[in-house]
Order: C-alpha cells, then structure tokens, then sequence
C-alpha cells in the first residue's frame, strides 16, 4: 500500500511543479499590469480616467491588490509542493 500512495504522491507532485510553472508564468503577466499602472499614475496624475472608475489611483491600488493575492498563491503553491515533495521522499526512504 506505500508504494501506491508513494506513486500517487510523486504524480501530485509532477501535478504541483506544472501548477508552479503556470503560476510564475502569470507572476510576469501581474507583475507588468503593475508596472503599466505605476506608468499611468506617474504620467499625468488625475488627468487620465479609466471609464467607470475615478481615476488611474483606483486602478494601481488594483493591481497592487491583484500582485499582493498573486504573491499569496505563490507562497502557499511552494509550501504545499515542498510538503508534498517531502512526504514521498520519506515513504520511498522507508
């Protein structure tokens, strides 16, 4: 039975890593929302206006937010592939 579970562990890895290449493949996409966004701010404060919204203000503070919830899910993808990763070395060990 520890060599199923073992086997199953190593594919939820292989799953995970892929998740983590998507994962930091989207941190590049937030990553340059913000920079346009910090880009607009700096341009001309309060003379751009997004429609719908105030001003380019309210859309860096959502970019910011987007890159902040980004940051979260790349975190706790690491953690749970480190944990996943040290499980199946421990039962292939014994």
């Amino acid at each position: 039975m520890s060599v199923h579970i073992s086997v199953c562990l190593t594919e939820k890895c292989f799953v995970f890593q892929v998740l983590q290449r998507d994962i930091e493949t989207h941190g590049k996409i937030v990553c340059s929302v913000v920079k346009l966004c910090e880009r607009l701010v700096r341009s001309e404060p309060g003379s751009v206006r997004l429609k719908g919204h105030n001003d380019t203000a309210h859309a860096y503070k959502v970019a910011r937010s987007l890159e902040r919830r980004w940051h979260y899910l790349y975190l706790r993808s690491l953690e749970w592939q480190c944990h996943l990763e040290t499980l199946a070395g421990k039962l292939r060990n014994n």
